[in-house]
Order: structure tokens, then sequence, then C-alpha cells
């Protein structure tokens, strides 16, 4: 896997989005390189976008950007801090409703990691989401 902030040609580009910054490029960019050498890690620029509402970014890329990709894969990686309940799946397929994105289906992976089919005009999206950290009180 290659970390990179502009797309370049590869056999599977993976859009990742983060809920509060750079952190987690960081340590995408030490893991990737032991990991499948066909998978290019699209990090855009966060431009100071926190929380949930980092998801916006999946109506930008249904229009541009990656739009030569019919299906788009996303990995979103969030803390806990941004959530006001522990229903983490619920308050990101509301959030994607609220934003006009259409959830198909969605599912707990296992402890923290979810999975979501989406859609957003002609776009499909598959989202798989790590909530990490632990809840600040």
């Amino acid at each position: 896997m290659k970390v990179v902030e502009k797309i370049e040609s590869a056999k599977h580009i993976v859009l990742v989005l983060t809920g509060n910054g750079r952190w987690e490029r960081r340590i995408l960019q030490g893991l990737a390189p032991k990991y499948d050498h066909d998978v290019l890690l699209f990090f855009p620029p966060t431009r100071g976008i926190t929380g949930l509402i980092a998801l916006q970014a999946l109506k930008q890329y249904a229009k541009m950007g990656i739009s030569f990709l019919r299906e788009i894969t996303v990995l979103f990686l969030i803390d806990k801090e941004h959530f006001r309940t522990e229903n983490y799946l619920n308050e990101v397929r509301g959030k994607m409703l609220t934003i006009g994105i259409r959830v198909i289906s969605a599912k707990e992976l296992d402890d923290g990691v979810y999975f979501i089919k989406a859609s957003s005009g002609p776009r499909t999206f598959h989202v798989y989401i790590a909530v990490l950290g632990v809840r600040k009180i």
C-alpha cells in the first residue's frame, strides 16, 4: 500500500477520511508498505473538518476527484469522543442520511469496526469504519 494526497494510477484506490486529523495518516504511512502494493490509500487534506461532518467528503468525491470509479472504497477512522452515544453505527448512518447519502446496508464487523454500503447519485460507497480511542467524560 501507498499513502498519497493526490490520486495516482493504481489497481485499487481507497479513500481515507478521518474524524479529527492527520495523526492517522502518520500511522497508515508506517503500516502501508507492509501490505499489498497494488492498493493506493488516498488521504486528502482534512481542511480542519472534524467529527462525523467529515463524511460530507463522500458527496464531494461522488461528483469529482475519483469519479472515474463507479464504486468507491472508503476507510473512515474516527475517535469515540466525536459520538454522543455508544451506538456508533446508528450515528454514522444518521449523519450520512442528513447529508444526502443513501444507506443501502449496515453491519457491525467486530467491536468498533463497521461496514456501510451507501450511494450518492450513480456512485456506490463501501465504507469501512473504525471507531478508535476512549470516550471522554
